[in-house]
């Protein structure tokens, strides 16, 4: 298990990665590796509506030694696939009203594989709003099989880079993307 941490004024954002080698797969859909450690795998929530579709051609670089989408090529795509949201927005991550976005979580669920040539359509939405921030929700699709390769969600807080200091999501912003204060 590698543990990522990251501290931004005061507040950690904890990210764990759990290494598959010597892992089993188990029907109830943990995992249980050679140790004898059960760990339960990661349940993404989506939102009900996406307000945002990018489409991704698959290319040789993104491949892993199976031949196969590999998982740093996803953060690459999840990534692009925000940035390219906030843009549709008119927005930069460096400056939405102001204020800039960190991104303090990333969560992938892996549902199936993916290899060089597909087109992959990527679903933006958003949720689970609280003071500071938001997830931001990805369903990544394979367009030839219509199949769900994985969810992901990156959870984002809202960064005052000339304080230094982690600010209140930007009312505009709530009701740009149809939130009220009563969804806190």
């Amino acid at each position: 298990m590698i543990r990522i941490g990251g501290l931004i004024d005061g507040w950690i954002a904890d990210v764990w990665q759990l290494t598959t080698t010597h892992t089993i797969r188990m029907p109830c859909g943990a995992i249980h590796s050679y140790n004898g450690v059960c760990m339960p795998r990661v349940k993404i929530s989506m939102p009900e509506e996406f307000l945002f579709t990018m489409r991704y051609p698959v290319g040789i670089s993104d491949l892993n030694y199976a031949k196969h989408l590999n998982s740093v090529a996803m953060v690459h795509i999840v990534h692009e696939a925000r940035l390219q949201f906030l843009a549709n927005l008119g927005f930069t991550e460096a400056n939405i009203f102001g204020l800039g976005m960190v991104v303090t979580d990333l969560a992938v669920d892996y549902r199936s594989e993916s290899f060089a040539n597909d087109l992959l359509i990527i679903d933006v939405g958003v949720g689970r709003f609280n003071r500071y921030g938001c997830d931001i929700c990805f369903q990544i699709t394979n367009s030839a099989l219509d199949r769900v390769v994985c969810n992901a969600k990156m959870g984002v807080v809202f960064f005052d880079f000339d304080k230094h200091k982690i600010a209140l999501v930007p009312k505009a912003f709530r009701e740009l993307l149809g939130q009220n204060e009563d969804s806190l």
